[in-house]
């Protein structure tokens, strides 16, 4: 497939300018999804003039080159969009992928689809900046972390474990996830990326996250889920054993508690409720649960042991409490921080399968691509598709404006949808 971009007017002015030479550009390799590869060559015409000979100007001049997102690179956005989709979306790794090339006769070595990620990585940089800046203009905001191992860091080694973090947020017509990548689970990083913020933060009993309460402004939510499946997992391990057979325990007290407040959750997403309105609704329904709730809590702790599982189960609801029912007075906020586990579970999906990350620049790639398919994927977006349109329109982005149209929430849907090469 040739292709030759039109000459630029301005090297043609001259009546004594004429066309002497096309240069062809490195081949050009792309796919789709069902690794179908063409070749394109691309010609760059050259014009002599006899005129400039001598002068300032230069005798010969080369029609302009087509900015690139990775400059004197084989790989098109179509090719870079599959790489990216395979790795951090349907967790193939690169020695996968490689493997998958050559049985088609490509030859792209691992070293060098790692070094395409890192690439793209720092050239789609300035987009998860933004989408921290959008996740910040929300009522509230989720955080997570989970481990993350990088190999080389400087001054550490290979066995010390960095973590990945997890934000979520953003006004409802622009929700966003940013992952980063941080060498510590310390409380700092969540400090450091929500100071100044005012709002709402939702997340578990971590103790890092209690550094959050320092904050002005900010107010801290619990999650739900994280006490009833302390809950749970007895109730499981009851049935399992057989103990009690036909006679309710007390995990199963607890979870029928549980199930009425998720039970008034349902009826106001299901009747699509205003914040305002579910915070009415649970101020009605939702209350009169947890008193009920933190009542038995307190009638059943000093009977049971403290180190066992019910006792542990029990401590940490009432320990969170505060913040776990803190949610029925603000419509904004859920009663769990599943939202923000469903987003880090891709991340933990692909790092089953790929294990770790070699250096911190690749963990950094890693989190500025996974905030990207996620966030496109949480706005309906295909990945594939929203990639290839995103690294085809980034190297032509030259202002704040341009990149902020390239974001997942405002790129323009159906011309995304049609970018398929």
């Amino acid at each position: 497939d040739l292709r030759s971009p039109s000459g630029d007017p301005a090297l043609v002015a001259s009546f004594s300018c004429f066309f002497i030479l096309r240069a062809p550009s490195r081949p050009l390799l792309y796919n789709k999804l069902n690794l179908h590869f063409c070749l394109t060559l691309h010609w760059h015409k050259g014009y002599a003039c006899p005129r400039c000979e001598g002068s300032e100007d230069t005798a010969v001049k080369m029609a302009p080159r087509e900015p690139e997102l990775i400059p004197r690179s084989i790989a098109t956005p179509g090719l870079l969009a599959s790489v990216m989709v395979r790795k951090f979306c349907d967790h193939l790794p690169f020695y996968r992928q490689e493997k998958i090339l050559a049985r088609h006769g490509i030859e792209v070595t691992r070293r060098t689809l790692c070094t395409w990620a890192m690439k793209v990585g720092e050239a789609v940089q300035p987009l998860p900046n933004l989408l921290a800046d959008a996740i910040l203009e929300g009522p509230v905001i989720g955080a997570d972390e989970t481990v993350l191992q990088v190999l080389e860091e400087p001054g550490r080694t290979a066995r010390q474990r960095s973590y990945m973090w997890v934000f979520l947020g953003g006004v409802p017509e622009q929700r966003a996830v940013l992952y980063q990548y941080r060498p510590t689970r310390s409380g700092t990083v969540a400090v450091e990326f929500l100071q100044g913020y005012r709002g709402g933060v939702q997340c578990d009993g971590f103790d890092g996250y209690n550094r959050l309460e320092t904050l002005p402004g900010l107010t801290l939510y619990g999650c739900m889920a994280h006490a009833r499946r302390n809950f749970v997992a007895l109730a499981e391990l009851a049935h399992k054993s057989g103990k009690q057979k036909g006679k309710p325990t007390m995990a199963a007290q607890f979870l029928k508690l549980f199930q009425q407040l998720y039970a008034v959750e349902k009826k106001a997403r299901e009747a699509a409720l205003s914040p305002d309105l579910r915070k009415a609704l649970r101020q009605a329904e939702a209350v009169p649960v947890l008193t009920s709730l933190r009542a038995l809590l307190h009638e059943v702790q000093p009977q049971v042991d403290p180190t066992s599982l019910l006792g542990k189960a029990i401590s940490y609801t009432v320990n969170q409490w505060p913040r776990l029912s803190r949610y029925v007075e603000n419509g904004h906020v859920e009663i769990d921080n599943n939202a923000v586990e469903r987003a880090i579970r891709p991340f933990v999906i692909g790092r089953n399968n790929w294990l770790f990350a070699g250096v911190p620049e690749g963990a950094d790639a890693s989190a500025a691509l996974f905030s990207l398919i996620e966030t496109a994927k949480m706005n309906g977006l295909d990945p594939y598709r929203y990639l290839v349109y995103l690294f085809t329109k980034l190297p032509h982005a030259a202002s704040l404006a341009d990149y902020e149209l390239l974001l997942p929430f405002a790129a323009n849907t159906p011309l995304v949808q049609a970018f398929t090469l």
